[in-house]
């Protein structure tokens, strides 16, 4: 197997494979002797069971790989040796010991081939016959063969312990939590399991507390609690979740679940995008219907792009990067503010000195444009690494991925009034857009706010450095900016808003028509008006263009605002101060550096200006994204749903160990229980696991709505019925009656969907047989390789596709299987074929495809599909009549044909509510025995 199904799997279970045929057949004597010789060493019963299960498991894995049978050898020995009832007081007596427990395991697992498998098989005979020789003696006397044949019966006697539920729902805030552990079989022992916490996008020690531990099953219990103490916290996440897993090396007396070994524990955040400042403004927007093409809130602008940076500054990541950002910006800046320096400098102390001056002017020259150039180099190579940094990519994908994870748990009406347009534009350009103009340009806002302060601070400093006095005067054309800048955006703001607005609204409306069109293709196809839509096209197009034109025209003039109002300023200080300049009043070299200074200074504000519009223009991008991030999920009706179950499978097993023989494994009998909410008859049905039902009825009568409700696992408004409820143990999957296949993927990778990682092995063998038991041609099983083409979806039948999509849902070997008709596209032959199918799945449990692997234990399996033709009864185990939202359940004691005519005249007489017209209601699970199965007739078409 792969490292990972390693990591899981049992020291004393490993997968059996057929061994090589190769060494010699003198092993068989050689492999009896040594097991009677280790089981000689042993006095306590559980040893002896633990050899005999270390060493069935081991001995094919040794086959395949002698290194690995060394590394467990020697780990049993220790085990074996540190069980000893009374060591040897003598050091290397239990050193020489150590090494022969290692020699003896080694020798028996390790050798390859047939004769190793045959040796092994005839020493487990010995075993069982009590046959012993030698050291053995003692142990012999010790051990009669009837014990020794019961300790290696008890092996498969072991209870099953599981969790209750595949997920467990959390609210974030709750003191106290805790998650249930199940076990069933034989409660007459004690059984010992570990478990551990794995972190997912819930983090141990930020959301929750890490947790391992053991759990202890007395005798006759059959439940433990799992307590979970999380951790509150004000930051906001789509969804949160972790994993605990059962340890499966570290379980004494028990088997775990096939699939109920690791459970999902998903935490219900309260918390508002992008923080709750606008919780209030934002769950009102969200209420009514929305559309996300016209999605504004009514809260800042500015202000809502300010907590989603104080949002984005919780993230590691994204605060560490953004910490460096700024002190490289901020390095720029002091290189801008030594250069104003350097050039007062330069004209006023250097190119003033006379010419016996100039070995000096020459070292300052050089040491000027060393410094200058390595300032420069050091700057461009940390502005390089500012990709490295992560902020803008870790940003986006924060953004996508919680968009994406908020889509998966949207509840159905919200989900159903959402155009798929809306959804991957927000995806695909929303989001990119709110991080590249809003959360981006934060970082060039401040650079910009900065540059002006030590401009400003330029202007103070050097007048006192050259010890002239400070003068209001040299304040006079900074103070300008602020001032008119300010007047400017508060007399044209409003106005580039409303242009800003309408160019959104013209796009917005231009995506929303095209997604119509894409919609409604075959619609104008059929009808032939595609020249009506390609004109509408165009005109939407020019309405666009032109909303565009007036906008790019308006921001061309806000923008050259800046560079007109520093133009005036340079020109006023130039006549100004070259007066200055020529009276000797102002130096040359300041004259000349503030000219540059004021140019610097009116760039610096038309960036301030260029920023905030950017930011602005995200704006309606950010509304967008904060809408559907708060959307409501269907976490609550799941986590009700999930309590329910739980509750209604506590009472069940409760009444269920009251009259099952013990030992049974109760998860196999708990029923799934279907609430009629009639007064006619008894109000439950009851499907047993194990079975094969049919959902018999005519088209519109509620078989989809009632094999849906099944396949959700129940409802949790138990108010609608009919109503089902599934125990909470239960894996369902649904097959639909359309295939659906993610056609970016191999065909291989399709069927694996919904697989288990620790199965997939298994699974690839058991999507082979499957194939060939349904007939599939061969070169559609060869598009099963890794390198298949990747247009297969596009190259197979209706009918093909059909199988493939039932072999995927056979695959992910659920508990509960619900097929929506599918035998509607098959001849009758076909539809024998499958249901032979379906039949061997229910009757073995899956464990048929699965090749030997009994890493956990199986539980029992359910078939449940719909159908408007009248099969044969002969295949069905129970069969449910539903006509008009009324369930019936057919007696399959009587004649099929009597059964066929009872479901044919049952929508005639629904409507008779006379006591004497019933049906049989039995709900016992029904076995269909093997005559009965080879005497049904031909399938029945409609």
């Amino acid at each position: 197997g792969s490292s990972k199904e390693e990591t899981y799997q049992p020291l004393c279970q490993g997968p059996e494979v057929t061994p090589a045929l190769s060494e010699e057949a003198e092993q068989i004597a050689r492999g009896r002797e040594q097991l009677a010789e280790l089981l000689a060493l042993c006095s306590d019963d559980d040893l002896v069971w633990v050899v005999m299960r270390a060493l069935t498991g081991v001995r094919a894995v040794a086959s395949n790989s002698r290194s690995r049978a060394a590394r467990l050898a020697k780990e049993l020995a220790q085990r074996f040796a540190d069980s000893l009832p009374q060591p040897t007081p003598d050091a290397k007596a239990d050193g020489e010991k150590q090494e022969s427990l290692t020699a003896v395991v080694e020798d028996v697992i390790a050798p390859r081939g047939k004769a190793a498998n045959e040796g092994f098989n005839d020493a487990r005979s010995a075993l069982r016959e009590g046959v012993v020789t030698g050291d053995a003696a003692q142990a012999q006397a010790r051990r009669s063969p009837q014990a020794v044949e019961a300790m290696i019966q008890s092996s498969t006697d072991m209870p099953v312990v599981q969790f209750a539920s595949e997920e467990f729902f959390l609210q974030e805030g709750e003191k106290s939590a805790s998650i249930s552990v199940t076990r069933a079989g034989n409660l007459q022992v004690e059984s010992i399991v570990h478990y551990r916490s794995v972190d997912g996008s819930a983090v141990g020690g930020v959301s929750f507390q890490p947790m391992q531990g053991s759990l202890v099953f007395r005798v006759g219990e059959t439940e433990k609690c799992i307590p979970i103490c999380l951790m509150d916290d004000d930051v906001w996440h789509t969804t949160l979740s972790f994993s605990v897993e059962l340890d499966s090396t570290r379980v004494s007396r028990a088997v775990l679940g096939q699939h109920l070994w690791r459970t999902s524990v998903l935490l219900m955040d309260n918390d508002t995008f992008p923080t709750d400042k606008y919780q209030r403004q934002i769950e009102d927007a969200v209420g009514p219907a929305i559309d996300l093409h016209r999605a504004r809130l009514p809260v800042p602008a500015l202000g809502l792009l300010f907590e989603l940076v104080r949002m984005m500054a919780q993230d590691p990541v994204i605060r560490s990067g953004a910490l460096k950002i700024m002190f490289v910006d901020f390095l720029t800046n002091c290189s801008m503010f030594s250069n104003l320096f350097l050039k007062a400098f330069l004209v006023d102390r250097i190119l003033v000195r006379s010419v016996d001056e100039m070995q000096l002017v020459f070292v300052e020259l050089f040491f000027m444009a060393m410094f200058t150039l390595s300032f420069f180099g050091t700057l461009h190579y940390l502005d390089y690494k500012k990709v490295d940094w992560k902020v803008k990519g870790t940003a986006r994908r924060t953004l996508q991925c919680a968009l994406m994870r908020r889509f998966l748990n949207f509840d159905d009406e919200k989900r159903a009034d959402l155009n798929d347009g809306g959804l991957i534009i927000a995806l695909t350009s929303d989001c990119a857009l709110v991080v590249q103009d809003g959360l981006m340009n934060v970082f060039p806002l401040i650079q910009a706010l900065g540059a002006i302060v030590l401009m400003v601070l330029y202007q103070v400093s050097y007048a006192l450095i050259l010890g002239r006095g400070f003068r209001m005067s040299s304040m006079v054309p900074l103070s300008i900016f602020p001032i008119v800048y300010t007047a400017f955006l508060r007399c044209r703001w409003a106005k580039t808003e409303a242009c800003l607005e309408a160019l959104h609204e013209q796009l917005d409306e231009f995506v929303s028509f095209c997604d119509h069109i894409i919609q409604s293709y075959s619609l104008i196809v059929e009808y032939n008006v595609r020249r009506n839509f390609v004109l509408a096209f165009d005109e939407r197009v020019g309405a666009f263009n032109a909303q565009d034109g007036n906008t790019t025209r308006m921001l061309l003039n806000d923008a050259k605002f800046a560079p007109w109002l520093a133009l005036v300023v340079i020109l006023g200080y130039q006549i100004v101060g070259g007066i200055q300049v020529v009276r000797q009043d102002l130096r040359l070299g300041i004259f000349m550096v503030n000219l540059g200074l004021f140019a610097q200074f009116g760039a610096a504000w038309g960036r301030i200006y260029t920023i905030v519009l950017n930011m602005t223009r995200s704006v309606p991008h950010l509304h967008r994204v904060v809408l559907l991030l708060n959307l409501p999920t269907d976490f609550e009706v799941r986590r009700l749903l999930c309590e329910h179950r739980l509750n209604i499978s506590r009472k069940l097993t409760f009444e269920e160990l009251k009259r099952i023989t013990p030992g049974t494994v109760f998860f196999d009998v708990l029923p799934i229980r279907i609430d009629r909410g009639l007064s006619d008859g008894p109000r439950f049905i009851d499907i047993r696991q194990g079975q094969l039902v049919f959902l018999y009825g005519p088209h519109g009568g509620g078989k989809a709505h009632l094999l849906r409700t099944i396949a959700m696992q129940g409802n949790a408004e138990m108010s609608v019925k009919p109503s089902a409820f599934v125990p909470a143990h239960l894996r369902t999957v649904f097959v639909p009656m359309d295939p659906v296949f993610f056609v970016e993927v191999s065909m291989r990778e399709n069927l694996l969907i919904g697989v288990p990682d620790y199965l997939v092995g298994d699974a690839r063998k058991r999507i082979l047989h499957l194939a060939s038991r349904m007939g599939l041609p061969k070169e559609i099983t060869d598009m099963l390789s890794p390198d298949g083409t990747s247009s297969w979806v596009h190259m197979l039948s209706q009918t093909q596709k059909q199988l493939l999509s039932l072999i995927r849902g056979l695959v992910a070997d659920p508990e509960v299987l619900c097929l929506s008709k599918p035998l509607q596209c098959f001849d009758p032959d076909e539809r024998r074929t499958l249901l032979s199918v379906f039949r061997e799945f229910v009757e073995t449990g899956g464990e048929h495809y699965v090749h030997g692997s009994r890493r956990r234990a199986h539980r029992a399996k359910t078939v449940i599909l719909t159908t408007t033709a009248r099969l044969d009864a002969g295949f069905a185990d129970q069969v449910l009549h539903i006509d008009n939202h009324e369930i019936f359940e057919v007696d399959l004691e009587c004649h099929p044909s009597e059964a066929d005519q009872a479901c044919v005249t049952l929508s005639a007489r629904r409507e008779d509510s006379s006591p004497s017209f019933r049906l049989s209601r039995d709900s016992k699970a029904r076995s269909v025995s093997a005559s009965r199965v080879a005497n049904a007739a031909s399938l029945r078409s409609e």
